[in-house]
């Protein structure tokens, strides 16, 4: 090695060293795009993961509250548009406004009596309660519950 002020001298040590080439820095891009890609897929998975247990949880809740509603109501009623269970081999949708006064006569309405809340997506689904009190939810398609 030389020696001097080392202006415009090039040592033997920083002879081999110089920038990313174009076909090294494609490949680094080309890896980062990959694991980009595999990140957003898995996001993607869970995200269907929390909508169906989002999902789930809200049938559960609401099968709960219309099975609390038709055991207070006076005459075992559901929270339908008629208040009266579907008939057998049928469903009626499900009204989250529905209300029936009980023997105080005090007005229960199903949404906040029963439920705190209106399921995710309550107007934008259809909620029916079938002849045997089962609770079912539709989301229509290309919808995101």
């Amino acid at each position: 090695m030389k020696r001097g002020n080392g202006v415009g001298l090039i040592t033997e040590a920083h002879r081999d060293e110089r920038g990313l080439t174009a076909i090294e820095l494609a490949v680094v891009v080309a890896i980062l795009a990959i694991l980009a890609a595999l990140v957003s897929s898995n996001a993607s998975g869970l995200n269907t993961t929390a909508r169906a247990a989002t999902q789930t949880s809200d049938v559960a809740e609401v099968q709960k509250a219309l099975d609390r509603y038709s055991a207070e109501h006076p005459s075992g009623g559901y929270p339908t548009a008629s208040g009266s269970p579907p008939s057998l081999g049928s469903t009626a949708a499900i009204s989250f406004t529905a209300s029936f006064q009980n023997s105080d006569g005090a007005t229960k309405t199903f949404v906040p009596d029963y439920v705190k809340r209106n399921p995710k997506h309550a107007s934008d689904s259809w909620w029916t309660v079938d002849y045997t009190g089962t609770v079912t939810v539709a989301v229509p398609s290309g919808s995101v519950y």
